[in-house]
């Protein structure tokens, strides 16, 4: 599904029976291939075998038990000797070769007879929705090989970042790629046993391809101590993407909000100006008669509320930005650049345009993370007591 998902017009969606082809054939070839390679199995390699329909029939004879050898009798696919049985029970490998040979008979009848459009139609549909996946891709090339999984991102004792950085001017072309790295990041985090080692997720530009699962994800993410921080550069466009449930859902599981200064957005202004709502203003009126031996004038009081920032003002705003945390009130906050801000802003490289590292006046220090500050100290003899505890330890 991930691979070949439903489409989003309702009108293309009625007729699902060529699409559960094409994923038919997409998922037996994916099965196929890890059988035979593991972990060095690619989806370049699956492309590969769907689009030759030969290599495709002689897998489908094969794990049928069906293939003829030169001395006639008939082979079947040994798929206890394969790299993902050594991980599997007897039963498990029994029950799944059952399954695996009538998946292959099923793709068989397909071949057989004249009319052959049917298997035509699935494999143009199978071919169709994995093009950007060829072996000749860049995105084959980076994902051939990989040197982490990111359920080591779970793991205790490991401190993995990883950066997955998409080219703006090649979004369609990487869009497929993404999404599937995506749908497999999340699987493998909330699979993993240890659902207590927190993972923090940011996504930017998200709205410039669509994250499978992104809205449930903010429902059910704290169960499995997932940290989301999402960056939108409008709402609508973010509505666009996910519709206005997504949005919906995105405002009310927020627990903290951070809105920028130079907002143009008319949704957004108006979202801001509704949420930071009224100020209650007092007003007094003068009656204009007098009244008593005094001559004072008459007058009354009256009780109004007032916006507390226009969608003006908010769009006016330069140096500061609006905070909603959890159920406080809002504040305006300041922002200085990172290049102010002490430690981080000597954590930075060298700037390509100053050859040096851009640094300016402090305006703002985070003493935790200083490295000299007591408890990072002693974080760090203690990491390296256990380096060296760990290097002694006998295998």
């Amino acid at each position: 599904m991930t691979i070949y998902p439903e489409p989003e017009s309702e009108g293309e969606g009625g007729n699902k029976f060529f699409r559960e082809g094409s994923r038919t054939l997409i998922r037996f070839a994916i099965q196929i291939t890890v059988l035979i390679k593991g972990h060095e199995a690619t989806l370049g390699d699956v492309l590969q075998m769907l689009s030759d329909r030969k290599s495709l029939l002689q897998h489908a004879l094969w794990a049928a038990g069906k293939l003829e050898q030169e001395d006639g009798s008939l082979s079947q696919i040994p798929i206890h000797e394969s790299p993902w049985a050594q991980s599997q029970s007897k039963e498990d490998i029994a029950n799944y070769a059952e399954y695996l040979r009538g998946q292959a008979a099923g793709i068989l009848s397909l071949f057989g007879g004249d009319d052959t459009r049917t298997l035509d139609a699935f494999i143009t549909g199978a071919l169709g929705e994995m093009a950007d996946l060829n072996i000749a891709t860049r995105a084959h090339h980076k994902t051939t090989k990989s040197s982490f999984r990111f359920s080591d991102q779970k793991e205790d004792g490991k401190d993995v970042t990883i950066f997955i950085v998409g080219d703006s001017s090649r979004m369609d072309a990487q869009r497929k790629l993404m999404e599937m790295t995506s749908a497999n990041m999340l699987k493998e985090w909330v699979r993993h046993p240890n659902k207590a080692k927190p993972v923090t997720l940011f996504l930017n530009e998200i709205t410039n391809f669509r994250f499978k699962g992104l809205i449930s994800l903010m429902t059910w993410c704290r169960a499995y101590n997932l940290k989301l921080i999402l960056y939108v550069q409008s709402l609508s466009a973010f509505t666009k993407a996910y519709g206005k449930s997504g949005t919906a859902t995105l405002m009310s599981e927020s627990e903290q909000k951070l809105f920028l200064p130079g907002q143009r957005d008319p949704e957004t202004l108006k979202l801001i100006e509704e949420m930071l709502g009224q100020a209650s203003i007092m007003n007094r009126s003068n009656s204009g008669k007098r009244k008593g031996e005094a001559g004072l004038d008459g007058y009354g009081f009256s009780e109004e509320g007032r916006l507390l920032m226009t969608a003006q003002q908010i769009r006016e705003m330069k140096n500061q930005g609006i905070l909603f945390l959890g159920k406080n009130k809002p504040a305006l906050v300041h922002l200085p650049s990172i290049a102010a801000i002490a430690p981080f802003r000597k954590m930075q490289g060298i700037s390509p345009f100053y050859n040096k590292r851009y640094l300016q006046r402090i305006k703002l220090r985070l003493w935790r993370y200083e490295p000299w500050m007591p408890h990072n100290l002693l974080r760090n003899i203690s990491q390296k007591f256990k380096k060296i505890r760990s290097h002694h330890e006998p295998s």
